[in-house]
């Protein structure tokens, strides 16, 4: 079964992430626009809808008779290296971010987190700017 394992941290230089990324050996591999509509069923089951760009493909489930809870909408660049991707993301609302995620398979996720790590250390994002809180408790909906 594959684990995806991320860490996302806050940022103020999404421009000097992205140039620390590239000499580390990232290449450039699409832009990041996704727009995610957080909703709850009237049994209170909840799911996302996410919009990709501008005309991009939708996922979604039956609304009937739900509630939209939250918006949340990322925009940035993608990037990749050794299994790892990147994204430098501005979230409307929260500012920026990088997020690096490893999906695993049936491996260890202690060490794809360990190597994601030190690609925060190489790039200089200081430990203390590492979110575990969601976007959707940082927006403020609390699941």
């Amino acid at each position: 079964m594959a684990l995806e394992v991320e860490i996302k941290a806050h940022t103020r230089d999404a421009e000097e992430i992205g140039r620390l990324l590239r000499a580390a050996g990232s290449v450039p591999v699409g832009e990041v626009d996704k727009d995610d509509r957080y909703v709850r069923s009237a049994n209170g089951v909840e799911f996302r809808i996410r919009f990709r760009g501008e005309n991009g493909g939708e996922t979604r489930r039956p609304t009937g008779g739900c509630d939209r809870v939250a918006v949340k909408r990322k925009r940035g660049s993608l990037l990749r290296r050794d299994g790892l991707l990147a994204e430098i993301v501005e979230v409307e609302r929260l500012g920026w971010f990088v997020e690096i995620e490893c999906m695993v398979e049936d491996g260890d996720g202690e060490q794809a987190a360990s190597e994601i790590r030190r690609t925060l250390d190489a790039i200089g994002v200081d430990s203390g700017d590492v979110e575990s809180r969601t976007y959707l408790q940082l927006l403020g909906f609390e699941r």
